[in-house]
């Protein structure tokens, strides 16, 4: 945090800098706030590269489910330019993508352990007839199964077959899930084509991560590569 507080002036909005407002506030000492920081740094960085090599894995494997996506972007976006997050809401079909990738392999499979506190089992709102009552007991710590919630076959037909369409309604809308259907929801790109890899070991542990895999990234047109190139001079402009 000491780096963090000598460089401030230079640094983005960020949440290093908000722990330093709670240092200053005198919510929080330096080093639960390093602490903290240092958690969320962990967190990311560990679980987010490992869920893009799901993603691409699953694209890999499903190729038609990955030409229907670029159908749909392309469909709204063109090709002229790259996805921004105004156009999000409008593609429900890669909503639903990314939502079946997260259950499809659960990259963090017994999730982190919690403390049941009296505010934690509010929030989700625990109802006695699915969860057993140790899981609602105020101090117990809760060790979620994710990865068998999101292959319960009983409360989610065919868990292991990647079909985004689940998702989906009858007018390819994002279906609304609300907090009582525990099975189906989980538990709270479109500039080439990526050729499969033969076979994929996973590496188990904390995290459940594919192997490094081989897979082949080749641009469906000439446009493409000069959409990102122009993009990546506009980012290094700043």
């Amino acid at each position: 945090m000491d780096d963090v507080q000598r460089k401030q002036s230079e640094i983005p909005k960020c949440f290093a800098l908000s722990m330093l407002a709670k240092i200053d506030s005198g919510q929080l000492s330096k080093t639960e706030a390093a602490w903290a920081t240092g958690t969320v740094l962990a967190g990311g960085s560990g679980t987010s590269p490992e869920m893009l090599g799901v993603f691409v894995l699953a694209m890999a494997l499903y190729p038609e489910i990955m030409r229907r996506a670029q159908a749909d972007i392309d469909a709204l976006v063109g090709r002229d330019r790259m996805p921004n997050f105004g156009d999000w809401e409008h593609l429900s079909y890669i909503h639903a993508i990314v939502k079946r990738a997260l259950r499809w392999k659960t990259v963090v499979p017994i999730g982190v352990p919690h403390r049941n506190t009296e505010i934690f089992c509010t929030i989700f709102r625990l109802p006695s007839s699915y969860y057993s009552p140790h899981f609602r007991t105020i101090g117990s710590t809760t060790i979620p199964n994710i990865w068998g919630m999101h292959l319960d076959p009983t409360e989610y037909p065919e868990p292991k077959s990647f079909n985004p369409d689940r998702f989906l309604d009858d007018s390819w809308r994002l279906k609304f899930f609300s907090s009582e259907t525990h099975g189906q929801d989980i538990i709270r790109l479109a500039l080439g084509n990526v050729e499969a890899p033969d076979s994929v070991v996973y590496d188990h542990g904390i995290l459940l991560m594919p192997r490094m895999f081989n897979c082949t990234f080749t641009p469906r047109n000439g446009s493409v590569l000069n959409v990102v190139e122009l993009e990546n001079a506009k980012r290094a402009k700043g």
